[in-house]
């Protein structure tokens, strides 16, 4: 995405505003095509790069390209909310 010099943020305020965010989602080019996930995520800053890490369930097929760091898409957008699988009924 192409952003305006005028709009740019530093890396580093990037990356707080990435921080304060937490969630997002990740998409990865598993070598069966893209595959997206939403999840809540950390971000941290490592020499020439970023670093972010997440959790994912083991039954998703992003999973076993996750195996080893590989470079990714991590996207951020407006309110949100995580609902906990704790919080639902199950229906009989």
């Amino acid at each position: 995405m192409h952003i305006h010099p005028k709009h740019a943020l530093p890396e580093t305020g990037a990356l707080a505003l990435l921080g304060k965010r937490g969630f997002g989602t990740f998409v990865l080019d598993t070598g069966e095509g893209l595959r997206a996930a939403p999840v809540p995520f950390l971000v941290d800053s490592v020499p020439d790069s970023w670093r972010s890490e997440f959790h994912i369930a083991r039954g998703n097929p992003m999973a076993a390209a996750l195996k080893a760091p590989v470079p990714g898409l991590m996207m951020c957008t407006g309110a949100d909310a995580y609902t906990s699988p704790d919080w639902c009924e199950i229906a009989d």
